[in-house]
């Protein structure tokens, strides 16, 4: 049976090398030196060792380490770091550290730098300016160019050579006109001032007022027509008469009427336009006639 002699302790390991160092005059410092590895020997192991595993390499210390953050602690901002203070729970925090979007900004795109803003009124028919009668196309047009009434006949008969008075028979009958007899027909009046209608390039009801220029007999090719009572007069005549051999005037259809083939063409200058009033003329807009009775 063998005996295997026990290694020395550690206090006999260092009394030992004290001697040495001392015998050979040795510092003090190299003493401690000594004692500071001795401290380290095997008798100690360094606590929780790192064993590498398998081919993985143990990474080496960074020369200027960061500490590192927990995951979901929010970060404090610069301000708090450079004040020497952290933010509360939720204070500060970005919505990146948090992990969750705002609210109503979640998904919702901000307007470009180039979005306009929405300008008040447009599209509204109601902010549109009033139309200007002396921009408006179609009522400059009618101011420079004025407008033509024609005024039809109302009745008419014949007059013999002799005076007799020739009447046309009721629905379509006719008249003879020539060798010597002539046609005499009548309308209300022929009026110096005359109203017409027109509409705006916005399609506004609007009235003109003109004064009359020039008027002139028209209708039958074949009749000489003359107007033989001036403006204004009531009732206005006009004579149609014919040369050579006679012949039979009927009717016309016009209008939804029978009319005599015998008018007057008129020009008028346009010296005044108007908005048109609901539920009124032309005439009564500008006072040539008077309102309806109960509209006044």
């Amino acid at each position: 049976m063998k005996l295997h002699a026990s290694p020395p302790s550690l206090t006999s390991r260092i009394l030992r090398l004290t001697r040495r160092l001392t015998t050979l005059g040795s510092s003090a410092g190299v003493s401690m030196l000594l004692l500071g590895a001795a401290c380290s020997s095997d008798d100690e192991p360094a606590a929780n060792p790192v064993q590498p595993r398998g081919n993985e390499q143990t990474p080496s210390p960074s020369p200027n380490p960061t500490p590192s953050t927990p995951m979901g602690t929010p970060t404090p901002n610069n301000e708090s770091i450079a004040n020497g203070t952290t933010p509360l729970d939720g204070e500060g925090a970005t919505d990146e550290t948090q992990g969750v979007a705002s609210g109503a900004d979640a998904g919702a795109p901000s307007p470009g730098p180039d979005a306009a803003a929405p300008i008040p009124g447009e599209g509204d028919a109601g902010a549109l300016p009033p139309t200007d009668p002396n921009t408006d196309e179609n009522l400059v047009f009618i101011q420079q160019d004025g407008f033509s009434t024609t005024y039809f006949a109302l009745e008419c008969h014949s007059i013999a050579e002799d005076g007799t008075v020739i009447e046309a028979a009721d629905n379509g009958g006719s008249l003879p006109v020539g060798g010597g007899t002539i046609l005499q027909c009548s309308l209300e009046v022929l009026p110096s001032r005359a109203t017409t209608g027109v509409l705006s390039t916005r399609d506004e009801q609007w009235c003109a007022l003109g004064e009359l220029q020039t008027y002139v007999g028209g209708g039958d090719e074949r009749l000489i027509i003359s107007v033989v009572t001036p403006p204004d007069v009531s009732p206005a005549f006009i004579i149609a008469t014919r040369e050579g051999e006679p012949i039979n005037l009927v009717q016309a259809a016009a209008f939804g009427a029978l009319v005599w083939p015998v008018w007057i063409e008129t020009v008028y200058d346009v010296n005044e336009v108007a908005p048109a009033e609901p539920g009124r003329l032309c005439d009564e807009t500008f006072g040539l006639q008077s309102p309806a009775a109960g509209e006044e």
